[in-house]
């Protein structure tokens, strides 16, 4: 079986905790999807650089327009996800967090 988990991580907050919690969905999942924006990217690079560097894990930015805000939202976190699940290749089960989620190790 495989699992695909999927998250949204915007600002430093969520890239702090996010960062804390990779390791452990990277051990429980066989596949993290990212999905960020250029600011958290820029003023987080730590974090993201971390994120995009860990195996297992894809980091997404989408790059033609700010997905979170496009057509006037103020954050428009279900139009990431869906950016993100159409990235998942062969899915069988899709597992959605939220990036302040801290799950036990085991």
């Amino acid at each position: 079986m495989k699992i695909s988990a999927l998250t949204t991580c915007v600002g430093p907050k969520y890239a702090a905790m996010l960062h804390k919690s990779l390791p452990i969905w990277l051990e429980t999942c066989d596949e993290v999807i990212v999905v960020t924006d250029l600011d958290t990217k820029i003023n987080w690079k730590v974090a993201i650089d971390f994120f995009q560097g860990a195996k297992g894990c894809t980091t997404l930015i989408p790059s033609r327009t700010d997905i979170f805000t496009a057509h006037g939202a103020s954050f428009n976190k279900g139009a990431a996800l869906s950016h993100g699940f159409a990235k998942i290749k062969d899915p069988e089960w899709v597992l959605n967090f939220d990036a302040d989620i801290l799950p036990p190790p085991d």
